[in-house]
């Protein structure tokens, strides 16, 4: 098991893995969004605004944790 800071080249294993997440954790009025869940992991990883964990096995991304300060990960906003 590999535990490390996400880079850009993560983002679509990450995206899938986070947008799965947002599914289990939005409301009916602010539906999860595959394509927006992959621009807001890129554009944190980005500026460097938040910073995602992650868990690797074999190169498989099995898990994450995310650390940002004023962002929520569910309306994907301040």
């Amino acid at each position: 098991m590999e535990y490390r800071e996400a880079t850009l080249e993560d983002a679509v294993q990450l995206s899938k893995l986070f947008h799965a997440y947002r599914q289990l954790s939005v409301s009916l009025d602010n539906p999860a969004n595959e394509d927006e869940s992959s621009k807001w992991i890129s554009s944190r990883i980005l500026d460097g605004n938040g910073i995602f964990l992650i868990a690797l096995s074999d190169k498989k991304l099995l898990g994450f944790a995310t650390l940002y300060q004023g962002f929520s990960s569910i309306s994907l906003n301040h």
